[in-house]
């Protein structure tokens, strides 16, 4: 089965970074625990200030990831915050790899 690498885009109100991180912490906890999750990362958007987008790459299932996400315990309250903080909605974006249409440098790791 090919990894479901999901891209998240945060955007925040200026000044709010601090409260999106604090905020998303006991989330991105749990999800840590998660022996689905293979990999993860942060970063800010270069072209657009207080941009934040949120790399995932999970084993599995969409449907069954993206239901496990809904209901994970953290979720709530994080969503609640992100509402106060946001600038505009946030875009979650699943993707599922090309077969054959990767490449990664020789001894490269992530």
């Amino acid at each position: 089965m090919a990894p479901v690498i999901v891209n998240i885009t945060y955007y925040l109100k200026p000044d709010t970074e601090d409260k999106f991180w604090e905020a998303g912490k006991p989330l991105l906890d749990e999800m840590k625990r998660d022996e689905r999750l293979q990999y993860l990362n942060f970063s800010k958007i270069a072209t657009e200030p207080n941009a934040i987008r949120l790399v995932e790459v999970w084993e599995g299932k969409i449907e069954e990831l993206k239901a496990d996400s809904e209901n994970r315990k953290g979720m709530a309250e994080f969503l609640k915050v992100l509402d106060e903080i946001k600038s505009k909605d946030y875009v979650v974006e699943p993707l599922i790899p090309i077969e054959g249409q990767e490449y990664r440098k020789p001894g490269l790791t992530l």
